[in-house]
């Protein structure tokens, strides 16, 4: 360490905020709680918190730092447990929440454009009558990432569809989609359901089927709808492919808006 810069050890992404500190500590001013991440010798990440003091008669600083790079990676993982579902990993309905609210706040700022997709199983309640809910605890997990697996890729229509992959509770996922068309927002509905349609899931010998309905509410800023009035857009979407038997997609504003009670 000795004749190099103290920057050289400081993780990149955080340089230019340690020098700001180290400026501001020059002008005079005392460091309370500031947190960088530091390299050692064999290129770990260390989080140090430091406190520090300068002393302007003296021409020198005064610092402390410790070695918080355990209790960041408990925050980290009580963040991220806050965030997800702890069975299947997707994000959790809180989020969600915010996501979509945040997504449509864009929109209308911005003028871009989304689709939300809501996605129910087809027939759930027989794999958990049938193999037993952790059966049906296994299937959900399935789903989950099948769903992450198919918006992470390029879709069908040959363009970026990265999604935000949620469980609402029970067997209904959601899916945020960025910059999209309706038509392409049906287009990566129904390659979702073809999917899991052709996924190949066996519990204990027995092939678990995972069919799908989704409904498709697209957004933009023209619109205005909120977020509880495009996930009941989205919802009688869903029902409309689940009174045509499910597994497909279907556009909410094609939904009719007396559907009825709500199919098996």
């Amino acid at each position: 360490m000795v004749g190099r810069p103290f920057l050289d050890f400081v993780h990149p992404d955080d340089r230019e905020k340690t020098e700001r500190e180290s400026a501001a500590l020059a002008d005079g001013q005392n460091t309370v709680r500031f947190q960088n991440r530091y390299l050692d010798s064999r290129g770990e990440i260390h989080w140090l918190e430091w406190a520090s003091v300068p002393i302007p008669e003296e021409n020198l600083i005064y610092g402390i730092a410790r070695d918080v790079t355990e209790r960041k990676a408990l925050e980290q993982e009580l963040e991220r447990l806050s965030q997800h579902d702890p069975l299947t990993g997707a994000f959790n309905r809180r989020r969600f929440d915010e996501e979509l609210s945040g997504r449509l706040l864009a929109v209308r700022r911005h003028g871009r454009s989304g689709a939300l997709l809501l996605i129910d199983l087809d027939r759930f309640k027989s794999v958990n009558d049938e193999l037993g809910h952790a059966a049906g605890d296994v299937a959900l997990c399935e789903v989950a990432r099948l769903l992450d697996e198919n918006t992470r890729a390029t879709d069908a229509i040959g363009r970026d569809a990265e999604g935000f992959v949620a469980r609402l509770g029970g067997d209904e996922f959601a899916v945020l989609l960025d910059e999209v068309s309706p038509f392409e927002a049906i287009v990566v509905g129904e390659r979702l359901a073809a999917a899991l349609e052709a996924a190949d899931l066996r519990i204990e010998g027995n092939r678990v089927p995972l069919a799908i309905s989704v409904g498709v509410a697209p957004f933009d800023g023209r619109d205005g709808a909120g977020a509880e009035e495009l996930l009941a857009h989205a919802d009688r979407g869903m029902y409309v492919v689940k009174a045509g038997g499910g597994g497909g997609a279907a556009q909410a504003r094609h939904a009719s808006r007396e559907l009825g009670a709500e199919p098996a």
